[in-house]
């Protein structure tokens, strides 16, 4: 059971948050939200805390996307939050999978999430119908690490148990069980994510979500990375309370490495390409440039979840297949099946419908056996046809006797 994928396909046209028109949407202009002023009224925070703003603007808005970079070492930070009244960003609920470490931030855009898609404001020009222009150059904020007095003392170990790889290939890795100082054996907490940082000989950094941590752990190469030996920087751990630490060699938190890797050149693979979301760029549009016309384009959105509407128009009217990866979810799509053109939204959220503080009180009271909620982003009309598939490990405990059932549920019609 461990090894399947319970595949979700999801067809529906013209209803609900699945539906798929034959014209290209477009948002008009009584649909674009109009920001007037933004700023934070938080400037400095530790790891975990809330990040406070003030906003003014005119529209119906789902949700708002905070993005800003680390001036240091361009990691890429992005939050939102569907809570508008709240006026803060939560950073010990992280979502979109990025860097929520320690650092100073440049707030680089704002995401508007709508009814019917996504409008950006960015500080850079603009020149698409789908963003608008802001100054947000003197907005800025910075994350302070915790002390150790904050931090459980643990030695978490890694070792490296692939030894070379190419680009796009995985790198398997083994946790070692975290000890107390004292050497007495503890109970670890569950992990959710894991991001680890390397360095290379080559004067380069690597940033990597790992996989797969409840069976065999591995990451992906990345597509931009240069080819040399790397070593630990940092770990970044997220468990499944939703806590969050970063590990390294210092005192009060020890996270301890074994081995090294290598990254390897290989000819060129003009049947596939594998690449992280969050390093989308021209470089990246020029190699899948090189891809023929049936080739399978795999995205690792973990870091940034809204695939670029740029990569739906690629594989548009081509046999090409485009995969993108979410936590324990897959999205397929097909260039043929492709109408509509447009940058979504791919996170996903498996809860237990009785314990989740999402979940309708009528939904619960309407189901009375066990039951996981699946939640979606609201793209409105999705590009095309789309297969979700799920890991099987996510939603077996929810069979009952042989069989999953699937139900849709509209929160508007109850």
């Amino acid at each position: 059971m461990k090894n399947k994928k319970i595949i979700f396909s999801i067809l529906i046209l013209l209803i609900g948050l699945f539906s798929i028109k034959t014209n290209v949407y477009a948002l008009s202009e009584e649909d674009i939200p109009k920001l007037k002023s933004f700023n934070l009224t938080t400037t400095e925070l530790n790891e975990g805390e809330k990040l406070y703003y003030n906003i003014d603007f005119e529209g119906k808005v789902m949700f708002i996307g905070l993005w800003a970079k680390e001036t240091t070492t361009n990691e890429v930070f992005y939050i939102t939050t569907s809570e508008l009244n709240n006026k803060y960003f939560d950073l010990g609920k992280q979502n979109g999978n990025t860097y929520h470490g320690p650092g100073n931030f440049q707030v680089t855009q704002l995401t508007f999430g709508l009814d019917g898609g996504i409008y950006y404001y960015k500080s850079e020009d603009c020149n698409s119908s789908s963003c608008g222009e802001y100054d947000f150059s003197n907005i800025k904020f910075t994350i302070k690490e915790k002390t150790n007095e904050e931090l459980p003392i643990y030695d978490y170990t890694l070792s490296i148990k692939t030894k070379e790889a190419h680009i796009g290939e995985k790198i398997y890795v083994d946790f070692g069980s975290p000890q107390a100082f004292n050497g007495k054996e503890i109970t670890p907490k569950p992990l959710s994510n894991v991001l680890l940082s390397f360095s290379g000989d080559n004067g380069s950094a690597m940033n990597v979500y790992v996989k797969s941590l409840d069976n065999e752990p591995y990451f992906i190469i990345p597509s931009t990375t240069s080819t040399g030996k790397y070593t630990i920087d940092y770990g970044y751990l997220t468990f499944t309370d939703g806590t969050s630490e970063r590990y390294k060699n210092i005192a009060g938190k020890v996270f301890s490495y074994e081995g090294t890797f290598e990254v390897v050149e290989k000819s060129i693979d003009t049947t596939k390409y594998v690449f992280n979301n969050e390093n989308y760029n021209e470089e990246v549009q020029a190699e899948l440039q090189k891809l023929d016309n049936n080739a399978v384009i795999t995205i690792d959105a973990n870091k940034v979840p809204i695939v670029d509407k740029s990569i739906f128009e690629f594989i548009q009217a081509t046999n090409r297949s485009l995969l993108v990866e979410y936590q324990n979810s897959t999205w397929v799509f097909n260039g043929k099946d492709i109408l509509n053109p447009k940058a979504i939204e791919v996170s996903t959220k498996l809860e237990d419908l009785f314990t989740s503080d999402e979940a309708d009180e009528n939904l619960k009271n309407k189901i009375t056996s066990k039951a996981i909620m699946l939640k979606f982003n609201n793209n409105g009309d999705l590009p095309g046809k789309v297969l979700i598939k799920l890991d099987a490990d996510e939603v077996e405990k929810y069979i009952d006797e042989g069989l999953l059932y699937v139900y849709y549920y509209n929160e508007d019609n109850d």
